[in-house]
C-alpha cells in the first residue's frame, strides 16, 4: 500500500504532466495583427479623439461624456494604478486610451470584440 506522501508526490506529477498538455495546446501563432500595430498612427485614439479635443468639444464630450478638463483630470489620477511597461515584444497601449476605451464601454456596452477595431 502506498503511503499519503507517495500518492501526493503521484498526484503532483501528473497535474505537471497535465499544465504541460495544456500549456503546448495554447502556443500563439502571432503576438499582433499587423492592422493593430498601425493604430499608433491610424487608430481612433491618435486622430478622432485628438481631432475631436482641438476641434469640436461638445462632440467629444458626445463621445466620453465629460469635457477635455475633466478626462485629462481622470487621467492624471488613475494613469498611475493602470499605466503598463513597454516589452520587447510590443508597446504597452497608454493610460489615457485605455482609460477612454473603457469609458466608451460603459457608456455604450458594445462588446470587446467590437470595440477592438
Amino acid at each position: 500500500m502506498a503511503s499519503d506522501d507517495q500518492v501526493i508526490l503521484a498526484l503532483g506529477f501528473a497535474a505537471i504532466g497535465d499544465f504541460e498538455i495544456r500549456k503546448a495546446k495554447k502556443k500563439r501563432k502571432i503576438w499582433q495583427r499587423k492592422w493593430l500595430q498601425r493604430r499608433i498612427q491610424l487608430g481612433c485614439y491618435e486622430n478622432l479623439m485628438k481631432e475631436l479635443a482641438l476641434e469640436d468639444s461638445e462632440s467629444y464630450r458626445r463621445f466620453l461624456r465629460m469635457d477635455v478638463s475633466t478626462f485629462e483630470e481622470l487621467v492624471a489620477l488613475v494613469s498611475p494604478s493602470i499605466a503598463r511597461k513597454n516589452t520587447s515584444m510590443r508597446k504597452a497601449i497608454p493610460a489615457a486610451e485605455r482609460i477612454a476605451l473603457t469609458l466608451r464601454y460603459l457608456q455604450t456596452g458594445e462588446t470587446q470584440s467590437s470595440l477592438s477595431y
